[in-house]
């Protein structure tokens, strides 16, 4: 049975949308600074889910996926601390994963940060790791936690930009139905002014035909307008040319 962290960390997952996506090269950057500031060959993002280990980035091997039960980040992760392993075969939590034992790899030094969200949800680990004993270097663990950090953080910058592209999306239809529904009665308005002025019979006296004349620039002006709204939107921004309202 899922537990409510499970619940929360399957949706933080989903919403970051990173499992399957193309290679983000911020996060790669983030696994090669991993690896020399430890001074060890590999390093990976983890993001661990209900069932699998998608490794989203690494250097030394091939990123791949894992079932969650071979993850040997998926044993600490609820921990929400940095764990260091000088050596896993000593480690009785590791000792018989098959990334120690040689069934998928042979794994001694181990050390993992999680990568936990703003609300507190771990998600995934950075790790590092070496096919020799070693110990984590003070400098290396707090590099290691300032990395997990920085993952977090593109994540976070993905998922803020790709709402802002679905808000500038949802505005430009907004804006262009406005322009569509102010663009009908525009254009009666303005055929009907365009035959009134030019009915002499219409027009009773001067101030009336002065009125269409304000009127009929008015309408001109708020055409105008519409065409910088949607000019401002297709750009994706920025200040509409100066056809704002003027004395009529």
């Amino acid at each position: 049975m899922s537990t409510v962290q499970d619940l929360a960390r399957r949706e933080a997952i989903e919403e970051y949308d990173v499992v399957g996506a193309p290679a983000e090269p911020d996060l790669q950057g983030l696994v090669e600074l991993a690896a020399a500031m430890c001074d060890v060959p590999t390093a990976v993002i983890n993001i661990i889910d209900d069932q699998h280990q998608h490794q989203i980035a690494a250097i030394g091997l091939s990123a791949t996926v894992c079932s969650r039960e071979d993850s040997m980040c998926a044993k600490v992760l609820g921990g929400l601390e940095q764990v260091a392993v000088p050596d896993a075969r000593a480690d009785e939590r590791f000792m018989d994963n098959p990334f120690v034992t040689g069934e998928i790899a042979r794994v001694r030094f181990y050390a993992s940060n999680p990568i936990v969200t703003p609300a507190g949800v771990p998600i995934g680990t950075l790790c590092v790791f070496d096919d020799v004993p070693r110990h984590l270097p003070a400098a290396g663990g707090r590099a290691l936690a300032a990395l997990a950090g920085q993952v977090v953080d593109v994540l976070e910058l993905r998922l803020v930009s790709r709402e802002l592209a679905r808000s500038n999306e949802h505005l430009m239809k907004f804006a262009g139905q406005v322009c569509h529904d102010l663009r009908n009665p525009l254009a009666a308005l303005t055929w009907f002014i365009e035959l009134a002025a030019g009915s002499p019979e219409l027009v009773d006296s001067p101030q009336m035909a002065l009125l269409l004349a304000r009127a009929e620039s008015s309408a001109s002006r708020m055409g105008a307008m519409i065409g910088d709204l949607l000019d401002v939107v297709r750009s994706g921004g920025g200040a509409p040319s100066a056809h704002g309202p003027q004395p009529g």
